[in-house]
């Protein structure tokens, strides 16, 4: 054998194949987590579902990452994607007019101040596009209609929130049993599809993908004064639908791990909404110490402190609590505990900015003696 075809053997099939894939489809190397992630990317997942389109089963419309099914939303977002290009039309009219050689210097300085301006409004537009992925669709509807609502998100320096963090446990031996790369990639973007769903459905604020798992929000003037409740009851659904879904992608790993499973902490506390590479993202020590919860046992929710004390505050008719211990790097071990909803029923008020009659703090509909905590 010569080297050309010794070095082809260590990796079959790489050159045309980033994920490690031999044409007999089985897996020739264990790839590395960017492999699978450029993998996701190419799928068109990348932290939201970006796919574009028309679902014809649903009339759900699908445009720059975000998905509706309200006629007047779909309406207002193609007027807000045509007020982007327009605004991108004037700025390069602008910098052509500040560049013409015959124009004046009083001309080109106006037409710079222009510019200066013009590019102001879309960098504001594109924050708003990002935000507009990470919430509901009534969420978007609001955002799209309130420039007061906006300024919650955009203009905040500080809030008190939530932040829960979700982990993958065991991630790496997960991938390394997948039969085949783009099996797990697969598995991996119907899931964090699911959660990111779960989420924004129970007014949480979708912060990022982080490569094995999710970070989300819930600020006091989102999600309302039911913010506790809503990320309980996300996390509980959140293990509820991996179980789900690693049972029925089992035919996609060579042999099933059974301690595996999410991993969530959730804290709370102040935090600082930052604008960053064109995004919105959440950092604080809640941030902090919710990830670190995370690194909880597979199908464990943690409770940082803060956390607890504000959910047992509030909810502790409607949770179970049991206080536990966790090992935390440069820390030692820390007092955390395990929370999950107990079953006793509790419906959760909206907050009040989605309720159109701001009289009306809960639907009529629903049982008063389960609407409120005691």
């Amino acid at each position: 054998m010569n080297k050309e075809e010794d070095g082809k053997s260590k990796n079959p099939g790489l050159g045309d194949d980033p994920l490690g894939v031999d044409k007999a489809g089985y897996q020739s190397s264990i790839p590395s987590y960017n492999d699978v992630f450029k993998f996701l990317e190419k799928s068109g997942f990348s932290g939201t579902s970006l796919s574009t389109g028309t679902s014809v089963s649903t009339g759900a419309s699908r445009i720059s990452g975000l998905t509706f099914t309200n006629q007047d939303t779909i309406q207002r977002i193609h007027e807000f994607e045509e007020e982007k290009a327009r605004l991108r039309l004037e700025a390069d009219n602008f910098a052509k007019e500040a560049q013409r050689a015959k124009a004046s210097d009083a001309e080109k300085e106006e037409a710079i101040q222009q510019y200066v301006a013009t590019i102001e409004q879309i960098s504001e537009k594109e924050r708003l596009s990002f935000l507009l992925s990470r919430v509901n669709e009534k969420a978007q509807k609001k955002l799209l209609e309130s420039g007061e609502f906006q300024k919650c998100f955009l203009e905040t320096h500080q809030c008190n929130a939530f932040v829960m963090s979700v982990d993958i446990r065991r991630s790496t031996e997960l991938m390394s049993k997948a039969r085949s790369p783009q099996q797990f990639a697969n598995f991996m973007t119907i899931l964090c599809t699911e959660l990111e769903r779960i989420i924004k459905d129970n007014y949480g604020v979708f912060d990022k993908f982080t490569g094995d798992g999710v970070l989300a929000f819930f600020p006091d003037f989102y999600s309302g004064d039911d913010a506790g409740i809503f990320v309980v009851s996300v996390a509980d659904q959140c293990h509820k639908i991996f179980e789900e879904k690693y049972r029925e992608f089992r035919n996609s790993f060579i042999s099933v791990l059974t301690e595996v499973g999410l991993g969530i902490g959730i804290d709370y506390g102040p935090s600082h909404l930052v604008q960053m590479a064109g995004g919105l993202t959440i950092v604080g020590a809640p941030v902090v110490y919710a990830c670190r919860m995370s690194s909880a046992p597979a199908n464990t929710t943690l409770l940082n402190q803060q956390g607890y004390e504000k959910i047992s505050e509030n909810f502790s008719t409607y949770c179970s609590f049991q206080e536990t211990e966790i090992e935390i790097k440069n820390e030692g071990k820390t007092l955390a505990y395990q929370v999950q909803l107990n079953g006793i029923e509790y419906f959760p008020c909206p907050p009040p900015w989605s309720i159109e009659d701001p009289n009306m703090n809960v639907d009529k509909d629903q049982p008063t003696e389960t609407r409120k905590p005691s």
